[in-house]
């Protein structure tokens, strides 16, 4: 069985090791050491990468008490090996990690939220509670954990007996019975996990909270640590400056300032409607007067671009009223379009729900309908214009 040193030494990189066995997998080789300091993927932190005998390690995994590690070329049993661990992966998931840690105990201590899930990629950081908590709230979360940060603690690792575990303040229990490895932020929290963490909570650094999202009865916490908590407020930092500058508004007054540009677009957008909808009577009017006959049925048709969903509907009921005949409309707005085919009175001789399917077996259009009158979107406006140039087309030709 694999010596795993992973579990008392997060920081060495560099190690000499026996091949105990490979096994061919597909085109992927499954080594098996007789010690490592990779971590296998497990407990919501990611596998660590790197090298064995030169060959890249891509993956490490648990499988049957044996830890497996993947890559892709043999190596031969007996042989000794120098491997390596990436050294940035894992100095950033034991960041993560020990971040999620500190998280997770004032979660606890402080508002009773316990923590339900745990997802660290190379990329995101998340935990899930089991409760709801305020915006007030996080920003003192976020203080407290940075508080732990700064008070420089020790994380402590504990391999307790059954016995012995009634002498610990656990956070949560431990899922097995044997082998129960603790993991202690000194004289603050302890709680079973079997992962890679930093020696101090200083060498976390610093703590972020990204956002909240709600799920389920509780919520979503996404953060970071570390690096990543120092590149995202450079990127924030960056961010309000460029504001700042653009605005010419001071950082106290800058959500004032954006607060009144975004009721001035708001005024304006309320003003562009208004002015589409007194627009709609004399472009419905427009519409009417163009129109022609088809097979003795009357018939309307009209193409916009950039009119707001409410006036086109607006302008579709009034070009209704105003007469009893086909009506084929599109229009493409803000990146979507839509396509409406109306047969009112005649749709005993011309069924839109048909001349829709029929049109949905040669163009991208979503939607359908009734006998009477059918609609079909697109995110394309070419699909739209030679979709509305066939409905015209299949009604003219009968």
């Amino acid at each position: 069985m694999t010596t795993k040193a992973y579990l008392d030494d997060s920081y060495t990189m560099n190690f000499s090791a026996t091949v105990l066995s490979c096994m061919e997998a597909g085109e992927q080789f499954h080594l098996i050491l007789d010690k490592t300091y990779f971590y296998p993927e497990g407990g919501g932190q990611p596998t660590d990468i790197g090298s064995i005998g030169g060959i890249d390690t891509f993956d490490v995994r648990h499988h049957q008490n044996e830890i497996i590690h993947i890559t892709n070329a043999p190596i031969k049993p007996g042989a000794k090996v120098e491997c390596q661990v990436n050294r940035t992966v894992r100095m950033d998931y034991s960041s993560q990690h020990t971040g999620q840690h500190l998280l997770s105990a004032v979660l606890d201590k402080s508002y009773g939220a316990a923590t339900v899930g745990f997802h660290l990629t190379k990329d995101n950081l998340t935990i899930d509670i089991d409760r709801t908590l305020t915006n007030e709230d996080y920003l003192n979360i976020e203080r407290s954990v940075n508080s732990l940060i700064r008070e420089n603690r020790k994380m402590l690792v504990h391999y307790p007996d059954t016995e012995d575990l009634e002498s610990y303040s656990l956070r949560k229990t431990p899922k097995v019975r044997k082998d129960i490895r603790l993991v202690e932020i000194e004289g603050y929290d302890t709680v079973p996990c079997g992962g890679t963490h930093l020696n101090r909570t200083g060498e976390v650094g610093s703590f972020k909270i990204r956002k909240i999202d709600k799920y389920k009865s509780g919520q979503r916490i996404s953060f970071c640590c570390a690096k990543r908590a120092t590149d995202l407020s450079i990127l924030e930092h960056e961010t309000v400056t460029s504001f700042i500058t653009k605005l010419s508004a001071p950082l106290e007054e800058l959500p004032q300032s954006l607060d009144a540009i975004l009721d001035r677009i708001d005024q304006m957008n309320r003003k562009l409607i208004e002015f589409e909808m007194k627009a709609i009577d004399s472009m419905a009017a427009a519409a009417l007067e163009e129109a022609t006959t088809i097979h003795d049925m009357p018939f309307v048709s009209f193409w916009f671009e950039d009119l707001s969903q409410n006036a086109f509907k607006a302008l579709l009921s009034t070009v209704t009223e105003g007469t009893d005949g086909l009506i084929v409309a599109a229009n493409f707005d803000d990146g979507s379009g839509q396509l409406i085919i109306h047969t009112g009175n005649f749709s005993s001789r011309v069924n839109a729900k048909e001349l829709m399917k029929r049109l949905q077996s040669t163009y991208d259009l979503k939607g359908g309908g009734s006998p009477q009158r059918a609609q079909g979107g697109t995110k394309d406006i070419k699909e739209l214009s030679r979709a509305f140039e066939a409905a015209k087309r299949i009604l003219a030709d009968g």
